[in-house]
């Protein structure tokens, strides 16, 4: 036959907290994560990412009104604009109005743009654009060399867009940031591919 230890439960000096304590304490440690991930947040938006949301519809179907967005408006990105690239603009000229603009990059620094039968010509080829939201009618315009500095943007909704083919091409100091990404809905925008 074994034999049968009874434990006795022996006191210690180390007391437990009284729970309002430990009530206080849990709340100053939510504070204190919460007030870290604001300034993250924050900083963030500084310094990389910032968020708007769509207020025309000259972007269908790409970006339709309503949906939220994230900018890339690190000062890095500034003149290394790429084909396709949709671009957040504050443009100085009066013309185009007092809004930011959201737009595709069409036309880089040094290229010919023209357009023809609604067909976007650059440097004399046809562009081939998978992302428009109809086949785009009129809007012809004369040909137009871009400066050093210059760009030519247009909307995806080309029928209804007002962009570079009715006030010109924006300088590279007008454009803001890229667009990242959709947050809501939350998607990748899908990346054009050119031939040209």
């Amino acid at each position: 036959m074994s034999d049968v230890r009874i434990l006795e439960q022996v006191e210690t000096d180390e007391k437990e907290p009284p729970a309002q304590t430990t009530k206080w304490l849990t709340c100053l440690i939510e504070a204190v994560i919460l007030a870290l991930a604001v300034l993250l947040m924050v900083m963030i938006r500084i310094s990389w990412l910032e968020p708007a949301s769509v207020t025309s519809g000259s972007m269908e179907n790409t970006l339709k009104v309503g949906e939220r967005f994230l900018v890339d408006h690190r000062k890095s990105l500034s003149g290394s604009w790429k084909r396709g690239d949709i671009v957040f603009i504050k443009t100085t000229n009066e013309s185009w109005g007092k809004d930011t603009l959201v737009k595709r990059v069409i036309g880089l620094p040094g290229e010919t743009i023209e357009t023809m039968s609604g067909q976007v010509f650059v440097n004399g080829q046809k562009l081939e654009e998978n992302y428009l939201k109809e086949t785009p009618q009129g809007g012809d315009t004369r040909a137009i060399t871009l400066g050093s500095d210059q760009y030519f943007v247009m909307g995806d909704n080309r029928n209804i867009s007002g962009d570079s083919r009715d006030f010109g091409p924006v300088s590279n100091a007008e454009i803001k940031g890229r667009v990242f990404r959709k947050i809501w809905p939350m998607q990748a925008l899908p990346k054009p591919n050119y031939a040209n």
